[in-house]
């Protein structure tokens, strides 16, 4: 398993709902990165804040998606997010 270092966060992103199809032509793959993305706590590294502790692994978190680092490792992507560019927790 993938350790995060360095105040990162492992996340699993939440797949975005399927948009309805429209009358407009698009190229194929001409797609829009949405703008955030919420994703579960999977790990965290052990220098992050109080707020980010391995107490708070499968809370949800939302974050610019621009922000976030994907790397592929053995295989595997691997989503990591900076603590500092957490927006806040989904409640609920």
């Amino acid at each position: 398993m993938f350790k995060p270092t360095n105040r990162n966060i492992l996340v699993e992103i939440e797949k975005p709902e399927e948009q309805q199809q429209t009358d407009i032509l698009l190229p194929t793959g001409a797609t829009q990165a949405p703008q955030f993305y919420v994703g579960k706590i999977i790990a965290t590294a052990f220098d992050c804040s109080a707020a980010f502790n391995s107490t708070n692994c499968g809370k949800m978190i939302v974050f610019p998606s621009n922000m976030l680092q994907q790397v592929e490792v053995s295989g595997e992507e691997v989503n990591l997010i900076s603590e500092n560019y957490v927006l806040g927790y989904v409640e609920g």
